[in-house]
């Protein structure tokens, strides 16, 4: 039942909002190559849908999704962990996943580490638009690029020596873009250097997004506790997004 109703609400033009989303490609979470967008997206969807609110994505390079959000040209962007500084410009919905980042090094390397000093003497790559917990020490610099397959690939040339990742979102990119034998030349250290919340973040230059948040943290809760939720979390374990 609750399907029929997430289906028609999809399909017979009932929404009475709409709201304008920028999105990065980040894979599994979120991409415009997957089905259903990926499962985030389709977790924001199903959210908004249950309080009557259509989505439209926009799938930009991370750096202009945040600035076309930060302008008012979007309603807003996602997924994005909180910060102070982005706190000038958003507001936050509630939690929406929780992901486990490591730094992933080619197999040659001998990596291991425990405190954020051990980084110092290695060569760190990243994406822009990203912000990585590591840089909270100041002697930590991050050599960035454009995407993530960027980054794979120099660290597939052992170019880079680490390049921090979601673990689902890593090894997802290693599966998509380099060949069984190359993917098994890479591998992540298994002790997590943060454990990030993600949410929606809305611009604060577009007003109705006051009355936009509220109802997708509304949806989100009406999401979880009928154990939708859930089921998508499930059905991307079992690769169903691709």
């Amino acid at each position: 039942f609750y399907l029929a109703v997430i289906y028609t609400l999809f399909s017979s033009n009932l929404f009475a909002e709409s709201i304008s989303i920028t999105n990065g490609e980040w894979p599994p979470y979120q991409s415009e190559k997957l089905k259903h967008y990926g499962f985030v997206s389709l977790i924001v969807s199903e959210a908004f849908a249950l309080e009557g609110v259509d989505v439209e994505y926009r799938f930009r390079p991370w750096k202009r999704a945040f600035q076309e959000a930060k302008s008012g040209d979007a309603n807003a962007s996602m997924i994005w962990s909180y910060t102070p500084e982005r706190n000038k410009n958003f507001d936050f919905s509630d939690v929406i996943i929780t992901s486990d980042a490591v730094l992933f090094h080619h197999t040659k390397l001998k990596f291991n580490w425990s405190k954020y000093s051990d980084l110092e003497k290695y060569k760190i790559g990243g994406t822009l638009g990203y912000r990585y917990s590591i840089e909270d020490l100041p002697s930590i610099k991050i050599e960035r690029v454009p995407t993530d397959i960027q980054n794979l690939n120099k660290l597939l040339k052992r170019r880079i020596d680490l390049w921090p990742s979601d673990m689902h979102a890593g090894y997802a990119l290693i599966n998509k873009e380099l060949s069984p034998a190359e993917g098994e030349t890479i591998t992540h250290n298994t002790n997590p250097y943060d454990r990030t919340p993600y949410s929606v973040i809305f611009s604060k230059k577009r007003q109705e997004n006051k009355k936009l948040i509220q109802k997708f943290n509304q949806g989100l809760k009406a999401l979880k506790v009928s154990g939708r939720y859930e089921q998508i979390l499930a059905s991307q374990k079992r690769g169903e997004f691709v």
